[in-house]
């Protein structure tokens, strides 16, 4: 190559180099595993406060604070979450370097062990405050969680919630907000769920929708069935009558938050009891596999229903109330073998 071309080439580079801004957009996660960086990272910083090198330890405990979060937030939670967390992350970035410091009581001697958790939608790890964060993120970064423990101090070193974000380890301590609605209407779910244990130990069967739980002996506050993605809307649940009674599958999805929360996610309660978070497309995807498997049980169910009794009349719903759930929910379950 012409060595005046091979100038011209290297010259261009530079200009692009230069001209293009690492700090313009929010950089996402690269989609590798950051943990042993991550470890390394804090080891280093530690030792800053265990050498008593305080302006050091302080400039690396800004470090944490996210740069341009706004276009972060809106990047990973998608505009309307994301301006809400950008908001609420202004409130209080002030305090972000003295929260890592309060987590980080770091031993005066010993080696400092530290272990970090990877936390991805499609993994098993964390709890569920840190799934659910997963899950509601648009853009699916990673998570990481750092736990400290020595025999001398014990449990020296919690912090979760940690993200890979514009060249660094970040901290936006606002993620709780994120999910606080989706949290709430899962602490909701849960409440259902005992109600419709007790009502089932009581009458030997399952209730038929959501009004037959509403007694004054087991759900008597109306905002249990409130969801909060809704602004409290009345009917924020949705239900599934589990018409096979004992016989339903434990995984199968019994009741769940009538619309997506921010960041397109529902909580659905099974019939184990167990309420978890799932993705819009996951939800949809098991939802109409549900309803396209219970087309034939359905139809047998409304054969017997001409025959069925309970010895005891007040554990037997009316037999045409019952009837026409069965069909409302035939009709629905047709609707989706026939896609």
């Amino acid at each position: 190559m012409p060595l005046r071309l091979v100038g011209l080439v290297f010259s261009v580079c530079i200009t692009i180099t230069l001209l293009a801004d690492p700090g313009d957009t929010p950089r996402p996660l690269d989609g590798g595993d950051r943990s042993e960086e991550l470890r390394d990272h804090l080891i280093k910083g530690f030792e800053l406060k265990r050498s008593g090198q305080t302006e050091r330890w302080q400039a690396f405990l800004r470090t944490f604070v996210m740069p341009k979060p706004a276009e972060w937030f809106q990047h990973v939670f998608g505009e309307e979450t994301g301006r809400r967390l950008s908001t609420a992350f202004a409130r209080k970035v002030d305090g972000i370097a003295e929260a890592v410091d309060r987590r980080c009581q770091v031993p005066p001697k010993g080696e400092l062990s530290i272990r970090i958790t990877r936390i991805q939608v499609d993994n098993q790890e964390g709890n569920r405050f840190e799934r659910s964060i997963v899950t509601a993120m648009c853009s699916k970064e990673s998570l990481y969680r750092a736990e400290g423990w020595s025999e001398s101090e014990g449990s020296w070193l919690f912090l979760d919630g940690i993200v890979y974000a514009n060249g660094g380890f970040r901290l936006p301590d606002v993620l709780r907000e994120a999910m606080a609605p989706v949290d709430r209407c899962a602490e909701r779910l849960a409440q259902i769920e005992v109600y419709l244990a007790l009502f089932e130990s009581k009458f030997a069967r399952y209730p038929i929708d959501f009004s037959e739980i509403q007694r004054p002996d087991m759900l008597t506050e109306e905002r249990v069935l409130r969801c909060t993605a809704q602004d409290d809307a009345a009917d924020g649940f949705q239900y599934f009558y589990p018409f096979l009674e004992s016989s339903t599958p434990p995984t199968a999805i019994v009741a769940w938050d009538k619309t997506p929360h921010p960041g397109n996610v529902r909580n659905v309660l099974t019939f184990a009891g167990k309420v978890d978070l799932m993705a819009e497309e996951d939800f949809e995807k098991a939802l109409a596999l549900q309803r396209k498997s219970s087309v034939e049980g359905l139809k047998k169910e409304l054969a017997k229903n001409q025959e069925w009794s309970v010895s005891v009349r007040e554990k037997s719903p009316p037999r045409e109330l019952r009837r026409s759930v069965l069909v409302s929910l035939l009709r629905s379950c047709e609707g989706e073998a026939d896609k």
